[in-house]
């Protein structure tokens, strides 16, 4: 689709070229008199014509100008618009993949994710996460250490577990959160938070080597 717009954008453009050459071509041909006097009410005749085809010619140009800069608009912002599905998946930082990133089951039950999201919250490097509550598909775990908090809602299905951001404590809040991924957050939460979603996928490897 975009590829047809910029051929019918160099058509035109070809097209709008070649009339002001044309133009240009028959402005710039002018009738001289011998002598130093004018040629008479012909002369006056043809300069006024001459005149007008200037004017004809400048705006030709001027939108000439205008229909390459809007048409060229135009196509970039057609190729720039494509589906944003996803994009908290396909998008993310490397920092934040590691702590929002999926956990894929590998053949693990959705009991199983269950598990071993409790097994890695207790396990947790350095501080345990706190029980929170829970609904369907869903476990909130309480990260708390000398008043740093950090609360994340842990979804799972048949197929991954996702850790996601909830709420924080200033010292770990989240500037820009897009669907429970925190794309821009401070440096102790890239610091401290992916040991959090390891430790998950570490239950989940035993948990499945253990069948």
């Amino acid at each position: 689709m975009l590829l047809g717009l910029l051929q019918s954008v160099d058509a035109g453009f070809e097209r709008a070229i070649a009339a002001a050459a044309r133009n240009f071509l028959v402005t710039s041909t002018r009738v001289h008199c011998p002598g130093s006097e004018h040629c008479g009410p012909d002369y006056c005749v043809q300069e006024s014509a001459q005149n007008d085809n200037k004017t004809v010619a400048s705006e030709q140009r001027m939108n000439l100008s205008r229909f390459f800069l809007v048409s060229l608009s135009l196509a970039i912002s057609m190729g720039l618009c494509v589906p944003s599905a996803a994009l908290a998946k396909d998008e993310m930082s490397r920092r934040t993949s590691k702590i929002h990133g999926p956990i894929p089951l590998n053949g693990a039950t959705v009991q199983q994710a269950r598990q071993a999201i409790l097994q890695g919250m207790y396990y947790n490097k350095g501080i345990k996460l706190t029980y929170e509550g829970e609904t369907a598909n869903t476990v909130t775990a309480r990260w708390d250490y000398r008043g740093g908090i950090v609360v994340f809602d842990v979804r799972y299905d048949e197929k991954q577990i996702q850790v996601l951001y909830r709420d924080a404590s200033e010292a770990f809040a989240c500037q820009q959160l897009e669907s429970g991924i925190c794309h821009n957050g401070t440096s102790r939460y890239y610091n401290y938070m992916p040991n959090f979603t390891k430790s998950i996928r570490d239950q989940l490897t035993r948990i499945v080597r253990a069948k």
